[in-house]
């Protein structure tokens, strides 16, 4: 028989695939504006895309961003997203192993490395809330991570998909210091991540002094996990925190005014836009929806959608004349309209 939290889990994926489950915030990229340079004066053939994640070298600055385990067809989704990350070198996160903390059974929904031992890095993944509320000790992250040989663990921050979700935990109380004390008896390095909600720099403030190691923003322009919840509820509640939170752009201009290194997720859908959130700060960006229904059908779908936003990446640097990440941190820039204005009110810079 089916468990409620296996349930839960085709039921995400269930809604990503059959509904428009994406915010209304798609707009804020728009205000970013990188400057065409008619005399590049570099040659795309030569432009690099490597970089470092926690002390690997990766081909692309991408992510796979966590998306599922626990359940039959998530097992399948991780298996093909796992091969893809492998031949294309990439970083990939596994979906909530707390379906996996209550039932051994689903170990290999989440076991990547059984199916990809090249991949670069593993991340694992478990809510700090479930920390808060008593549930879990801290030391419980390195059976976390061990039990699938991850080289990495994410902490993932989602109190408003809590708040709408009937069976949610709500109890956040000493999260600062928790994610603290998590971070010190981890084994491996530790990133907190928020779910499509974004962060300001108050609280990147306070996540960076916890000695984390990276900080994945999930701004509020891709999925709405809150609207997802809202979707599985018979009563609707919850609808008008559709759009809840900070937008992915302002995300990543917050963390960076922190001086943290961060990946940029939430709404990422083509090579221009992770080009723009590179030059506003972010180290890496993350994908998790453009990939669900690539990783339904094969390895090879997937590795041609990230392949293809590589070379949009490399084409915007091209026409930028950046021809490495650090040289497209520092390619001219303008903000505009409501980013500009909350630039201003927020004194933040790029």
């Amino acid at each position: 028989m089916i468990s409620e939290v296996e349930k839960r889990k085709e039921e995400h994926i269930d809604l990503c695939i059959k509904q428009d489950v994406q915010t209304g915030n798609t707009s804020w990229y728009n205000d970013i504006l990188l400057l065409h340079r008619t005399m590049p004066e570099i040659d795309k053939n030569e432009i690099d895309l490597s970089t470092q994640f926690l002390g690997r070298k990766i081909d692309y600055p991408f992510v796979i961003e966590a998306m599922t385990g626990g359940c039959k067809l998530g097992e399948k989704i991780n298996r093909n997203l796992a091969i893809a990350a492998e031949k294309l070198n990439i970083p990939i996160g596994v979906g909530s192993q707390r379906a996996m903390i209550k039932d051994e059974k689903q170990m290999r929904t989440y076991a990547l490395k059984k199916f990809a031992p090249g991949i670069p890095v593993l991340i694992a993944n478990i809510g700090l809330v479930q920390f808060c509320s008593g549930e879990y000790e801290e030391n419980i992250v390195n059976k976390i991570s061990s039990s699938i040989n991850t080289d990495a663990i994410a902490i993932h921050l989602n109190p408003a998909q809590e708040a709408l979700q009937k069976e949610g935990d709500v109890n956040f109380q000493n999260g600062f210091e928790i994610l603290k004390r998590i971070v010190s008896v981890s084994k491996v390095p530790v990133i907190a991540k928020e779910t499509g909600c974004g962060m300001i720099k108050e609280d990147c403030k306070k996540i960076s002094k916890s000695g984390v190691d990276l900080i994945d923003v999930g701004g509020n322009c891709g999925t709405s996990f809150t609207y997802i919840e809202t979707l599985r509820r018979k009563d609707r509640f919850g609808e008008c925190f559709k759009d809840w939170g900070v937008p992915t752009p302002l995300s990543v201009m917050e963390a960076n005014s922190c001086n943290v290194q961060t990946i940029a997720s939430g709404g990422v859908r083509n090579g221009i836009e992770c080009a723009k959130l590179i030059r506003l700060g972010a180290s890496y960006t993350g994908f998790a929806l453009p990939l669900l229904k690539p990783a339904m059908k094969s390895p090879e779908a997937v590795i041609e959608k990230i392949n293809i936003m590589a070379e949009e990446l490399k084409t915007a640097m091209f026409l930028c004349g950046a021809k490495n990440l650090e040289e497209l941190k520092k390619v001219p820039v303008v903000v505009v309209g409501k980013t500009r204005e909350w630039m201003e009110q927020r004194d933040l810079s790029v």
